[in-house]
């Protein structure tokens, strides 16, 4: 509707990248084959939930840091950073979980916390 691009943003370590596929066992990728692999696989997920021609510009962002360190940055500049109120970790009860909590708090612009 703002007729933004949607920058879908995956901030990753060495402990949560997948592998990059056409490294062999044994060998150590380096830090551009593990970004790749981030990219590659954020991509897939970006195309099963808004197809092939989503009709709008879709950026790919990895980010080789902690999400909440890089959603607050990437809030910088953002018209509007949309995050998920619970992620992978936390505590079943939480109203937030740590990221968003973060990001609402230390974001500087416009959030928008999601079920």
């Amino acid at each position: 509707m703002r007729g933004c691009p949607l920058v879908a943003l995956r901030a990753w370590s060495l402990t949560t990248a997948p592998r990059p596929p056409d490294v062999p066992d044994g060998i150590v990728p380096p830090m551009t084959s593990f970004e790749s692999a981030v990219a590659d696989e954020v991509r897939t997920e970006v195309r099963e939930e808004l197809g092939e021609s989503p009709g709008i510009d879709v950026v790919i962002l990895p980010v080789h840091d902690a999400a909440d360190s890089a959603l607050v940055e990437a809030s910088r500049t953002a018209t509007l950073v949309v995050v998920g109120h619970r992620g992978h970790g936390g505590v079943a009860g939480l109203l937030l979980g740590s990221v968003s909590d973060h990001l609402v708090h230390h974001g500087q612009g416009p959030v928008a916390v999601v079920r």
